[in-house]
């Protein structure tokens, strides 16, 4: 016979824990919050959409380049028989890569205006599971108020308690979660 020994109620942390918490969790601190609390991105925030623009649109040409250099290379050694197949298949490669350099330019727009979107609700945690075909799993995280959904890490999604009311700070194009703050936890 087994005795188990109950754990005693942990009561919700208090707003200024949980907001801790949840700037540790979100790489955010109380400075950037207060910029963000005006409508304005923190200095830092800006440099940091900067550097991201900069990766999506350099990634997002590389592609675009390799897929048109791709078919130029095949139509020569092949000839124009391919041209259909091959303007195909580099054509939905050079689509992605599109789709990576609209998302690079609304990520360099939103650190130009230097301007952040509030969203405030009650915040829904979900995830995500990618299986491949080897059968290795990728879980992605989100918080969702309404109908935005944010991307977040692990760390981030576990420091959220359930039915957390919060305030969300973020990108109004690209939709980059910036900060958040809880404005009641459960309903209270």
């Amino acid at each position: 016979m087994y005795a188990i020994a109950q754990r005693p109620a942990v009561p919700a942390p208090a707003p200024l824990d949980l907001l801790t918490a949840l700037a540790q969790a979100n790489n955010f601190n109380l400075g950037t919050l207060a910029a963000n609390r005006t409508g304005r991105l923190a200095p830092e925030q800006a440099a940091l959409l900067r550097r991201r623009a900069r990766r999506k649109l350099l990634f997002g040409l590389i592609v675009m380049g390799g897929a048109l250099l791709f078919a130029a290379i095949v139509v020569s050694a092949e000839g124009v028989g391919s041209l259909g197949q091959i303007a195909l298949f580099s054509g939905i490669i050079a689509l992605a890569a599109c789709q990576l350099i609209v998302a690079g330019a609304r990520t360099l727009s939103d650190a130009r205006s230097g301007t952040v979107a509030v969203l405030e609700g009650v915040v829904t945690k979900s995830r995500g599971v990618d299986t491949d075909e080897s059968g290795n799993s990728t879980i992605t995280y989100y918080y969702e108020v309404g109908r935005q959904k944010f991307r977040v890490s692990p760390a981030a999604y576990l420091a959220l308690p359930a039915g957390t009311i919060c305030r969300l700070y973020h990108a109004p194009g690209g939709k980059e979660l910036l900060s958040i703050e809880p404005l009641a936890v459960n309903g209270e």
